[in-house]
């Protein structure tokens, strides 16, 4: 009777000794680190890594790099504003780099004004914005031809019907009997860098504002009271860093469709 209960006794005491054992087990744990960065291997600063489906996370450092400690099995998520999140399974790595892929999602549309950019949601006073990659495959000679009929209550019409002639801008009308009402013209801040759009290749135009409204007057004085137009041209590097060329050259020519049949001085006599 004795041994059954002293290997009763023995069975018992180590099934209490073999499940903090089995769940220290379970529940072992090691270090992974690792880098993460963008598509062009810039390393992304304060990028969110959590271990899924916990609030166990650490964030990169300066140089992207990070350390955390990680349950056997586990997987880790990597999170980055402006980035799609990115799920990794560990397994028994100890290093996990990762790249991040630009969010696709669409933001709001940016619109330029005298005193910087602000969100076209945001925007209170009446600016258009006009994109010139719309209008590139317009079969036009310059801006202010592509700009015609594109933006409410600005009225762009040419002077003569020579070739190549400027074109008169009236933004919402005449103002003024005997002074200029033709709009001032801002090319990447420098105010009077051109006095006509044909001084401009409509190639290097990026986008153009025309600010319409009575709070131009506030940043330009009186100079803006006849409208504004705000131009900002391409930069040279693309979003990598690296130069960025686009070399377009356009070929035209003018000529009357018929010849007027007039008369001669003799027969004009």
């Amino acid at each position: 009777m004795k041994q059954y209960i002293i290997l009763l006794i023995l069975l018992v005491s180590g099934a209490l000794t073999a499940a903090p054992a089995f769940a220290q087990k379970s529940g072992t744990k090691h270090t992974v680190t690792g880098k993460v960065t963008d598509q062009s291997g810039e390393p992304l600063i304060g990028a969110t890594v959590l271990v899924t489906g916990t609030t166990n996370g650490a964030s990169t450092n300066a140089t992207g790099d990070y350390l955390i400690q990680v349950p056997e099995g586990a997987s880790l998520t990597f999170q980055y504003i402006g980035y799609e999140a990115k799920t990794e399974k560990v397994g028994a790595r100890t290093k996990v780099d990762v790249k991040l892929e630009q969010s696709k999602q669409t933001i709001d549309e940016v619109v330029v004004i005298g005193y910087g950019t602000v969100k076209k949601t945001d925007l209170t006073g009446s600016v258009a914005n006009v994109k010139m990659s719309d209008i590139k495959d317009v079969p036009v000679v310059s801006v202010d031809q592509a700009l015609q009929g594109r933006i409410a209550g600005a009225d762009i019409m040419a002077t003569t019907g020579e070739p190549g002639a400027t074109t008169s801008i009236r933004i919402r009308g005449t103002r003024s009997i005997s002074a200029s009402n033709e709009p001032l013209i801002i090319v990447d801040g420098v105010i009077d860098g051109i006095h006509d759009l044909n001084d401009i290749n409509s190639a290097d135009i990026e986008s153009i504002s025309v600010l319409k409204d009575a709070s131009s007057t506030a940043i330009y004085g009186a100079r803006g009271s006849n409208g504004v137009i705000v131009i900002t041209t391409k930069k040279g590097r693309g979003i990598d860093g690296r130069p960025n060329i686009t070399f377009k050259t356009d070929l035209g020519f003018s000529q009357l469709p018929r010849q007027l049949d007039i008369m001669d001085a003799t027969e004009f006599a």
